[in-house]
């Protein structure tokens, strides 16, 4: 466990491409919300901007264990897919 993270990954694929990547950076970034959901949809927000609501829609997350009822709930409202 690096730096104390639980350690938790995720990526976001769309059309067989990953497309953002995600890790448990809660104590890095000293926010509790920093969950590697999060931090992989921020990735996509931050990259393709405008856009980023129809691509998110159009992906599927991965993740390596069950979100967490916050996690979940991020993942309903942008319309991503999950696969654990």
């Amino acid at each position: 466990m690096e730096g104390g993270e639980v350690p938790i990954g995720c990526v976001i694929v769309r059309d067989d491409q990953v497309i953002a990547r995600g890790s448990n950076k809660t104590n890095e970034a000293r926010n509790g919300i920093a969950h590697a959901e999060f931090v992989a949809i921020n990735d996509v927000r931050k990259n393709y901007g405008d856009q980023a609501d129809h691509i998110l829609s159009c992906c599927v997350l991965y993740v390596t264990v069950e979100p967490c009822i916050m996690c979940a709930a991020a993942l309903c409202i942008t319309r991503i897919s999950l696969q654990n």
